[in-house]
């Protein structure tokens, strides 16, 4: 990381997109696949909005989908219903999907009995038993269940008489087919669920023109959904690997700036990894200690709390970055200038610096847009605003360090930096991480 010159200027932005001064071809496909969101590693779901009396979006139906195409071919439907609910919670997140509006989610027989769709709140989902499914005791004790739980279901493709109207007077919303029934039935039909589920909400679904529209308002439906309307949209997403996204989630926890003694070490040790690494790593001789330390709780009276917050952050982000160790070092690296440069300038920004420094590449590292996932962590707005857009004191202390980097001598004196503090700094984070090695990398 020793500089090198340059004779083109960049913007604070680009110079902090570039992110590595030599990226492997790896690290190239990580980054290119965030940005296009597709090939390797994208995931996929339709939408579908559900519409009010007034036409307003009153919920959107997710569906499964396979890649960039127009219905779902679904040949396991259990699988289908688990990967809808994952893919909403792990890979989109439910507020981004639907806002403050419900969900509904086809629900197979086994996705309600086992109890799976207790991985989405109540308040925002409703479960669609589907057409074909058969109605048997441990559904119906299921359903009574999600219902004292606070959730909420709905018929699916309601056509007639058939097993599930035992179903109806429970149900919230029953959505009647209109492909499936003729025409001249349908005012029978309406009539019929409000006497046999007179609390329920009709929705006419797959509704295709405008007389349908006008002859289901003409009967009481309160909800419409249809092709006439709006057909699904097919939603990409990059996905985390889910130990990629639960050590993100770690990390995530690590960085609240009122997190208390008890609840690091709680933390820390609920993974066992990351605590068994980090006490190798602080009783390597990296750190000065009295004495060995034998538990987290120990470390963090002896070190302190904003001292395995750094610690315990890197080696978070050393798994993030599993087959990318040069990544994760010029991480640590830049996290340690950062702090350095920024206790010589206001000592009261050293640890914020820190964490700016030690967070700047995560897009590289996952191969994820920076501004999702530093929308998921805790940071202060100052933080955020740093690594984002490059704005405040830290934005400033982060692209001298990204400037030195990039060998951009030029930027690095337009921006009125001190470059033998900046050449201090990286030696003196070059011995830090030579010290830190032994521990850092998983053998």
């Amino acid at each position: 990381m020793a500089p090198r010159a340059s004779s083109a200027a960049q913007t604070p932005r680009a110079r902090r997109s570039h992110r590595a001064a030599s990226p492997s071809p790896g690290d190239k496909d990580r980054r290119g696949a965030a940005r296009e969101g597709g090939g390797p590693g994208t995931v996929y779901l339709g939408r579908q909005p559900i519409l009010d009396a007034a036409l307003q979006v009153a919920g959107y139906e997710l569906l499964h989908r396979a890649g960039m195409v127009a219905a779902a071919a679904i040949t396991d439907g259990d699988k289908a219903s688990q990967e809808v609910a994952a893919r909403t919670l792990l890979d989109f997140g439910l507020d981004r999907l639907v806002g403050g509006h419900p969900a509904y989610l086809n629900s197979t027989l086994n996705f309600i009995t086992s109890g799976s769709y207790r991985l989405l709140p109540a308040a925002q989902v409703v479960l669609e038993v589907l057409e074909d499914t058969e109605v048997t005791d441990e559904l119906r004790a299921s359903l009574r269940q999600a219902l004292a739980e606070g959730y909420r279901f709905a018929l699916d493709d309601y056509a007639g008489p058939c097993p599930q109207d035992e179903l109806a007077p429970l149900a919230a919303v029953v959505k009647v087919d209109l492909r499936a029934v003729a025409p001249g039935d349908l005012t029978r039909l309406t009539e019929r669920l409000r006497t046999l589920t007179p609390g329920a909400a009709l929705l006419a679904e797959k509704v295709e023109t405008a007389e349908e529209l006008e002859r289901c308002r003409a009967l009481g439906f309160e909800l419409y959904q249809g092709f006439y309307f709006s057909r699904p949209t097919t939603l990409t997403q990059r996905e985390v690997p889910i130990s990629a996204l639960s050590m993100l989630e770690l990390t995530a926890s690590l960085q609240r700036p009122d997190l208390r003694l008890r609840e690091m070490e709680s933390i820390i040790d609920r993974e066992p990894v990351l605590a068994y690494r980090l006490l190798r790593l602080v009783n390597a001789g990296s750190v000065s200690l009295p004495k060995r330390v034998t538990s987290i709780h120990q470390a963090l009276v002896l070190l302190g709390i904003e001292n395995v917050r750094r610690l315990a952050t890197l080696l978070s982000l050393s798994a993030l970055g599993a087959g990318a160790e040069h990544l994760v070092e010029e991480s640590a690296i830049r996290a340690r200038m950062c702090q350095k440069l920024a206790s010589e300038e206001d000592p009261s920004l050293a640890e914020a610096a820190f964490t700016t420094g030690l967070l700047s590449m995560l897009d590289v590292l996952i191969g994820v847009p920076l501004e999702e996932l530093i929308a998921r962590m805790p940071l202060t707005p100052a933080i955020q605003a740093a690594i984002v857009e490059g704005s405040g004191p830290l934005g400033r202390i982060l692209d001298r360090v990204v400037s030195y980097g990039g060998g951009d001598l030029e930027q690095m004196a337009a921006d009125g930096a001190d470059l033998p503090a900046a050449l201090d700094a990286f030696h003196s984070a070059v011995d830090w991480l030579a010290d830190l090695r032994p521990g850092l990398h998983p053998v």
